[in-house]
């Protein structure tokens, strides 16, 4: 009887929508280079070209990320944000996100510029550090993203700085999934730096 009760709660688990029952998740790789990547996923209820559309566009990106922001989605573009709902963008805290490439709908790799309040030994290795997002479809209303972090040193100075990524990028991945699966109005302001790439 206890078998088929696991049988049971097994297979009821695997019948629920993978969306419904996942948030982000996180692992370290360690690369042949001796690098550490962060690897971190969720998957969401919602075409892949809406949660591209809603990780591209202002308006949406207010809702779930941070209240201020400007957007030039373009190879060599940018995001530049600010928690700050009463700020300006190129006040201090305005984050600068360069986008290096793209494959619109597909894949976005992007470089943070990291400011004075990031450690030296951050600031200088900056250029070799990259978020790269891909926009898989699961299926034809269900999307993963997929976010890799590279240049990671394998250090224990950057094992905090990674884990504090971690609890960020999740934090992030989530809300995208509750503001596209649940439409979560005017929240991203109450977030104020818990949003990270």
């Amino acid at each position: 009887m206890k078998h088929l009760k696991q049988i049971l709660i097994l297979l009821l688990a695997t019948l629920l929508p993978l969306s419904s029952r996942s948030q982000a998740v996180s692992r370290t790789d360690t690369l042949p280079s001796g690098e550490l990547m962060l690897h971190q996923e969720i998957v969401i209820s919602a075409p892949a070209e809406r949660v591209w559309e809603t990780f591209t566009n202002p308006a949406d990106w207010q809702q779930w990320v941070s209240p201020v922001v400007e957007m030039d989605i373009r190879n060599n573009g940018y995001i530049r944000s600010h928690y700050n709902k009463d700020a300006s963008i190129g006040d201090p805290g305005t984050i600068v996100i360069r986008i290096v490439t793209l494959v619109p709908g597909e894949l976005l790799v992007m470089q943070a510029e990291m400011g004075n309040n990031f450690p030296a030994f951050i600031r200088e290795r900056e250029k070799h550090l990259y978020s790269i997002f891909r926009f898989e479809p699961v299926d034809e209303g269900t999307t993963r993203v997929v976010l890799y972090a590279t240049g990671y040193l394998n250090e224990p100075r950057w094992t905090e700085f990674m884990n504090f990524f971690i609890h960020g990028n999740e934090t992030t991945l989530n809300r995208l999934k509750a503001y596209l699966e649940h439409r979560l109005p005017g929240t991203a302001s109450n977030l104020h730096k818990k949003n990270v790439f």
